[in-house]
């Protein structure tokens, strides 16, 4: 009885770890993340039109081409439903932008809302409008 116990117990780790290569599957080379950096001053004067940026890029590679870039701005304490939602436009080499003028001093905060690639990225910043 154990003369065909040991060929059976060799055929069956012989096919499992035939059975354990690599997965034809898998995606060694998966895409890098979407990266998205606001670029605006910390401090803006109250009155000054100022240029809110985003600068979107995989890898080492700029992003022409995202699906949305959307500013959502509002003014820290503000409810929900008076959050603004502005528009990107696209400036080049990954810069999308759009112009602002803030009429109160106080803290507020700009969130940049990029679908590009597959990916939804919403970085946020805190900044102060000064009279």
């Amino acid at each position: 009885m154990k003369k065909w116990l040991y060929p059976v117990i060799f055929l069956i780790i012989f096919t499992f770890s035939a059975c354990a290569g690599e997965d034809p599957h898998s995606n060694s080379s998966m895409p890098e993340f979407v990266d998205v950096e606001i670029l605006m001053p910390d401090e803006i004067e109250v009155g000054e039109t100022v240029q809110i940026q985003c600068r979107v890029t995989q890898g080492d590679e700029t992003v022409n081409d995202a699906d949305e870039v959307e500013f959502e701005l509002w003014k820290d304490g503000d409810p929900d439903d008076q959050h603004q939602e502005i528009e990107g436009t696209l400036e080049g080499d990954g810069i999308y932008y759009i112009d602002y003028t803030f009429d109160e001093p106080g803290t507020y905060y700009v969130i940049s809302h990029v679908t590009a690639r597959e990916y939804h990225i919403m970085p946020q910043k805190e900044f102060k409008v000064v009279e």
